[in-house]
């Protein structure tokens, strides 16, 4: 009895952390894979950023994705264009990129129980935010890549 209630403990904090977790995900293109551009800077991979999370009220966070891919942290706010530019920052430092274009960003906030009448339209107490970075980098080692396939 007493492993029974331990094993409803932990599966009910399972089930708490997996609704207040967010993460962040960093997705690449191979270099073979994007079409070539005439006049380009050279070759280049289309990366995609993305970090959501979840918050009270909309401002007090609960958790989101991290600085990292496939991380995430509690109760704090990085789910903004700073730390996603950040994020775009340090990829471009680790695959030593020479440049960097068209960015695209796209934000999104939701009220979870919008749908419920008072709590959600009125107090807006459970946000989902989600932004997202496109871009296209330009490095001389996706030129390598290319030519090796």
């Amino acid at each position: 009895m007493k492993s029974m209630k331990t094993f409803f403990k932990m599966l009910s904090i399972a089930c708490a952390l997996s609704c207040i977790c967010g993460c962040t995900s960093i997705t690449y293109t191979e270099a073979g894979a994007s079409p070539e551009i005439k006049g380009g800077n050279g070759a280049y991979k289309q990366v995609l950023i993305s970090n959501y999370g979840y918050y009270l009220f909309n401002c007090l966070p609960l958790g989101c994705g991290g600085l990292s891919d496939g991380s995430f942290e509690l109760f704090s706010d990085n789910v903004n264009l700073d730390k996603a530019m950040k994020i775009l920052k340090d990829e471009c430092a680790k695959e030593k990129s020479e440049s960097f274009s068209n960015v695209q960003v796209s934000q999104t906030s939701t009220c979870i129980f919008g749908w419920v009448p008072y709590i959600g339209t009125t107090l807006g107490i459970y946000w989902f935010k989600e932004i997202q970075i496109s871009a296209a980098i330009y490095s001389e080692n996706f030129k390598t890549e290319r030519d090796a396939k």
